[in-house]
């Protein structure tokens, strides 16, 4: 899981960014992913049989976007910083996150959510990113 922090001033004044650097990082998994379909892509002879069993083992979007897929990671990650007393007292998930990404979700989960093609134009990858 990948956390990027923005300055209170920063995300009040531009609160679209957020969902514009979630559209971003989702763009670029996609990117990564399409490697893969090119046979010589990689050193390893077996790499898109290796890219098959991950996602047999862990679905498509093993790091998925989006404060739904990851609210149990977070809500632990809040359990165990009071735990270690690293925090006074427990924080609500939408406590750390700009309100404009309370809805969000990655752009591989809405596609398999809508059943959807198996990949999305970088186009649509944005527009579902950007809500």
């Amino acid at each position: 899981m990948h956390l990027i922090a923005f300055r209170r001033p920063v995300i009040e004044a531009h609160p679209w960014l957020a969902r514009a650097i979630m559209g971003m990082w989702e763009e670029a998994k996609a990117q990564s992913r399409e490697f893969y379909d090119d046979p010589g892509y990689a050193q390893l002879a077996f790499a898109r049989n290796e890219l098959e069993a991950q996602d047999a083992a862990m679905g498509v979007d093993p790091w998925p976007s989006g404060l739904a897929a990851n609210r149990r990671n977070l809500e632990a990650f809040v359990r165990y910083s009071l735990d270690q007393c690293l925090i006074e007292k427990p924080v609500v998930v939408e406590q750390m996150f700009h309100e404009s990404t309370w809805d969000s979700q990655s752009a591989i989960a809405a596609t398999k959510m809508t059943g959807g093609a198996k990949r999305l134009s970088a186009e649509q990858r944005l527009r579902v990113a950007a809500g």
